[in-house]
């Protein structure tokens, strides 16, 4: 059997601000989404994979958890310039920092909460 990763789905509180954090702060592309009955989003991520934002999440956000161990992460050509642009927008991260084996890693979080790492 042949398996691989076809997309992500995340469940946002507020469909708009999650839009708009992916398309300004990561530079996704938009693609097309089918004509679902729930309100959602979905983003190119490169190599085939996609990102789907799913709208209706409505759970305390206090009660969500707060630890990186759950992420997904980026890759990017430069993280020490993106780090830059994390500073400009004003965004909470934690690093950069390097791995054991020298790669740059930069955690932010979504306005859901997700952690998404940064890394080259």
């Amino acid at each position: 059997m042949n398996i691989k990763l076809d997309h992500i789905s995340i469940y946002c509180f507020d469909l708009d601000k999650s839009v708009a954090f992916y398309i300004n702060v990561l530079g996704l592309e938009s693609k097309p989404r089918p004509s679902f009955d729930f309100p959602g989003h979905w983003f190119n991520i490169g190599n085939g994979l996609e990102l789907h934002l799913i709208s209706g999440r409505n759970e305390d956000k206090n009660a969500l958890p707060t630890t990186r161990n759950i992420h997904y992460a980026f890759k990017v050509e430069n993280a020490l310039e993106f780090n830059k642009k994390i500073d400009q927008l004003g965004l909470t991260k934690i690093g950069p920092k390097y791995r054991p084996d020298g790669v740059i890693q930069i955690f932010i979080q979504d306005p859901d909460g997700y952690w998404i790492e940064i890394t080259e």
